[in-house]
C-alpha cells in the first residue's frame, strides 16, 4: 500500500501542476537564473549574476531555478515556466514520499501510509508544490537530512553508507538553495554526538575503543557537511568567489530580510517587520488541518523509552527553527512559506501518534472509529482540494471559519496563483470575442510569463489602486495588498468585473474590462497641468466607473490646484469613505487644512495618517511645515529627523532640517547634518 501510494502521489501531484499558476517570485527568479547561466557560459566574464542590489538574489543558491533553466535552454521550451512546475512538483512528491519513509522507519508501514495522506492532503503542502521553487526545494533538502539522521539513530552502532548519504545529499540541496542550510551543520553534529554519548556507559570512557569510534563519527560528519558543502557552492556564483565568508554573509542577508512588505494579519494591515512574534505559529495553527495538529499535540504521552532521541530530533527539527526565526525578529511574510521546511516532521510526528493510538485501543470496532474519525478530519482538506484546484494553498481550517471567515483578516492569495484559472479564462474569452486585436492587459502580477506566445497582447503592471495611471483594455488584478477596509467595502470586486475566480464565495481575482479611459486621460491632463480639463475628464470617468480609486483621486488633486479647497476635500472625503486608508486621500486633506491656515488639525491629521502608515515620507514634510507654521522649531526638526531615519534624505529635505535645528537652537544636531550634506 505504501508503494503504491507512493508512485501515485509521485504521478498525480506533477499532473496536478500542469493547471498552477506563476507564483509571485517566480519571473524574478527565473530572470536570475538566466544570469547564473550566462555567468557559467561566459567563464565569469558575465558579472550579471553577482550584481542584485534590488533582488538581493546573489546571496540565493536556487539550485533547482538554475537547473530549470539548463533544461528549458537545451530544450528551447516554449513554456519555460510549465517545466519549472513539473520539476518543483517532482520534489514535492519526494518530500512527501521521504516524510511517509521517516515515519515507517519509526511506527512501521502504517504510520508511514499516514504520514504520505497527511502531506498529500495538507493543502499548503500541496499547493506550493506546484510553483515555489524556495520554498519546497529547501524543505526537501532540510528533510531528506533529517531522514539521513533518523537511519543514523535508528541503526546505531552500526555504520552504514546510507545514512550519511542520505545527510550530505538533503544538506547539499538546502544549502544550494538557501544559506539557510547552513542550520543543519550543528543539527549534524549535536545528534550524532548524542547519539554516541548516550550509548556509552561514563565508566567506558576512559576505554581507547569508544573514542576511536568518536573519532570515526567525527570524521563521517566532517565529511558529510564538506561534501554537502562543495555541492551547494560549486553551482552558486557568489559563493565560489568567497565559500566561506560569502556564504555566512549570504545567511545574515537572508536572516534579517531588508524586504518591508505590508501584510493583513489578524484584520490588521501591519508592515513585515513589525508582526507580533507569534506570527508563524499562529499561520501553521490556523492553515493546518486540525487532523494533524491535534495527532502532533498527542505525541508527548506515546513516547517509549528507546524513541526519546528520535522524537527529540523530529521535535528539535520543527520547533528549533521556529524558535530562532523569533529570537532573531527575522522579517516574515506570505504566511508561513519561509518555514515550510519544518513541516513534515510535525506531520510525521501526527502520523506515528495516530499509529499509536490505533495499537493503543485493543477492540476493532475502536480501532474502526479512529480510522473514520481520521478520515472525517482528512475530508475536509480533501473537498478543498477537489473544489479549489490549483488554489489549494489558500487554505484555512476552522479556527478561522475556514477561507471565508479569514478573508479579510489575513493574506489569502499572496503568492497570486489564481492568475493561472485567470488567464485560462481570459484566453477563452478573448478567442470567442476578440481575435486578432492588440490587447493591453493591465495586472498587479507581472502577467508577461502568461503571454510570451501571444505578441498580440501587452502586459502593463500596476498597483490595483494606481491603475487608472495607465493605458490598458483588460485587468486581471489579485487581491493582494489590500487591507481590511477594502475587502470589507462594496468596491471589491469592481463593477466593471467580467469574471471572478472565488474561493468559498470570496473573490481573489477579479478580470476587469475597462469602462471608460477617462481616467487615463484626467491623468495626463493633470500632469501636463491642465487642471480645468483635468477635473472635466475625471468627472466623466467618475459617471461611467464610480468607484474608480484613481479618477477620484486626482479629481481631489486637481481641485486643490485650482483653489477649490471645499470641492477637493469632498472629493478626497468621498474616496475615504470607501478606502479608509488611502494614505494619498487624507495626505490631501492635511495639505488642504494647511493651506486654510489650520495648522493644528493639519497636525492631527497627519498624526492620524502616521498611525495608519508611518512609511508615507510625505507626512514628515507636510507636518513640519504646519509645526513651521506656528513656530514650533522643534517640533518641525523631530519631523523631518523622524522622515530622514525612515528614507527622507533628498538634499531639500535636509537642508530644511538643518534649518530648523538652527533655529530651534540645536547647533550640535544641526551641525551633524551639515556634516551629512557636505559629504554627500
Amino acid at each position: 500500500v505504501f508503494i503504491i501510494l507512493s508512485g501515485a502521489v509521485f504521478i498525480v501531484l506533477p499532473l496536478l501542476s500542469l493547471d498552477s499558476g506563476i507564483s509571485g517570485d517566480e519571473p524574478v527568479h527565473y530572470r536570475h537564473a538566466g544570469y547564473v547561466y550566462n555567468y557559467f557560459s561566459s567563464g565569469g566574464e558575465d558579472k550579471a549574476a553577482l550584481n542584485t542590489p534590488e533582488t538581493h538574489l546573489k546571496y540565493y543558491g536556487q539550485v533547482v531555478d538554475n537547473i530549470s533553466y539548463v533544461i528549458n535552454k537545451w530544450t528551447n521550451s516554449g513554456n519555460p515556466y510549465l517545466t519549472r512546475h513539473i520539476i518543483n512538483s517532482m520534489l514535492g512528491a519526494l518530500m512527501i514520499i521521504i516524510s511517509g519513509l521517516a515515519a515507517a522507519a519509526l511506527a512501521g508501514y502504517r504510520a508511514g501510509i499516514l504520514a504520505l495522506i497527511f502531506m498529500f492532503f495538507s493543502p499548503r503542502i500541496l499547493g506550493h508544490s506546484f510553483n515555489n521553487l524556495k520554498d519546497i526545494p529547501f524543505a526537501l533538502g532540510y528533510f531528506m537530512a533529517v531522514y539521513g539522521l533518523i537511519l543514523y539513530l535508528r541503526h546505531y552502532p552500526k555504520t552504514q553508507a546510507w545514512p550519511w548519504v542520505w545527510m550530505g545529499l538533503g544538506f547539499a540541496l538546502a544549502l544550494g538553495t538557501r544559506a539557510g542550510g547552513l542550520v543543519l551543520v550543528p543539527v549534524f553534529f549535536l545528534f550524532v554526538f548524542l547519539r554516541w554519548l548516550l550509548d556509552q556507559p561514563l565508566k567506558d570512557l576512559a576505554l581507547p575503543g569508544v573514542w576511536r569510534r568518536f573519532m570515526i563519527l567525527a570524521g563521517l560528519t566532517i565529511l558529510t557537511c564538506t561534501a554537502g558543502f562543495v555541492l551547494a557552492v560549486l553551482p552558486w556564483p557568489y559563493a565560489r568567489l568567497a565559500p566561506l565568508s560569502n556564504t555566512l554573509e549570504s545567511l545574515s542577508v537572508m536572516t534579517h530580510f531588508s524586504v518591508s512588505i505590508r501584510q493583513l494579519f489578524e484584520g490588521q494591515w501591519l508592515w513585515s517587520e513589525h508582526l507580533p512574534s507569534y506570527y508563524p505559529l499562529k499561520y501553521i495553527l490556523i492553515t493546518t488541518p486540525l487532523i494533524i495538529t491535534s495527532g502532533f499535540s498527542l505525541q508527548f504521552s506515546l513516547w517509549k523509552k528507546p524513541e526519546i532521541l528520535l522524537m527529540t530530533l523530529l521535535n528539535f527539527a520543527f520547533i528549533f527553527p521556529i524558535f530562532w526565526v523569533i529570537v532573531k525578529d527575522s522579517n516574515l511574510y506570505g504566511g508561513w512559506r519561509h518555514l515550510l521546511f519544518v513541516y513534515p516532521a510535525f506531520a510525521v510526528l501526527s502520523a506515528c501518534s495516530w499509529d499509536r493510538i490505533m495499537d493503543y485501543f485493543k477492540p476493532a470496532v475502536t480501532r474502526i472509529a479512529v480510522v473514520f474519525l481520521l478520515a472525517a478530519g482528512i475530508a475536509g482538506p480533501l473537498f478543498h482540494i477537489i473544489r479549489n484546484h490549483p488554489l489549494e494553498y489558500v487554505y484555512f481550517n476552522r479556527l478561522t471559519g475556514g477561507v471565508s471567515g479569514a478573508y479579510n483578516k489575513y493574506e489569502t492569495d499572496y503568492y497570486y496563483h489564481s492568475l493561472g484559472p485567470a488567464v485560462s479564462w481570459f484566453n477563452d474569452y478573448l478567442a470567442e470575442n476578440e481575435p486578432d486585436t492588440g490587447i493591453k492587459v493591465a495586472s498587479n502580477f507581472p502577467v508577461g510569463p502568461y503571454f510570451i506566445n501571444e505578441p498580440e497582447i501587452s502586459p502593463v503592471y500596476t498597483n490595483y489602486f494606481s491603475r487608472g495611471l495607465f493605458d490598458w483594455d483588460y485587468g486581471l488584478f489579485v487581491n493582494t495588498f489590500m487591507g481590511t477596509d477594502y475587502l470589507d467595502s462594496n468596491n471589491w470586486p469592481p463593477d466593471n468585473c467580467i469574471h471572478q475566480v472565488s474561493i468559498e464565495g470570496r473573490v481573489v481575482c477579479a478580470i476587469v474590462k475597462r469602462a471608460t479611459k477617462d481616467d487615463f486621460l484626467g491623468v495626463k491632463l493633470y500632469r501636463e497641468q491642465d487642471y480645468q480639463a483635468a477635473i472635466g475628464s475625471l468627472l466623466e470617468a467618475l459617471k461611467k466607473d464610480p468607484k474608480n480609486e484613481t479618477a477620484q483621486l486626482y479629481l481631489a488633486w486637481a481641485y486643490r490646484q485650482t483653489g477649490r479647497f471645499s470641492s477637493s476635500d469632498s472629493a478626497a472625503a468621498e474616496l475615504l469613505s470607501r478606502q479608509p486608508m488611502n494614505d494619498m486621500a487624507r495626505d490631501l486633506i492635511g495639505r488642504n487644512q494647511i493651506a486654510r491656515g489650520e495648522y493644528g488639525k493639519a497636525l492631527e491629521s497627519f498624526e492620524y495618517l502616521a498611525g495608519q502608515n508611518y512609511k508615507y515620507l510625505p507626512l514628515y514634510e507636510q507636518s513640519a511645515i504646519a509645526a513651521d507654521s506656528l513656530q514650533d522649531y522643534r517640533l518641525a526638526a523631530r519631523f523631518l529627523e523622524r522622515g530622514y531615519q525612515l528614507g527622507l534624505k533628498d538634499k531639500s529635505a535636509v537642508n530644511k532640517l538643518v534649518s530648523y535645528l538652527d533655529k530651534a537652537g540645536l547647533d550640535a544636531r544641526a551641525e551633524k547634518f551639515r556634516l551629512i550634506l557636505n559629504k554627500n
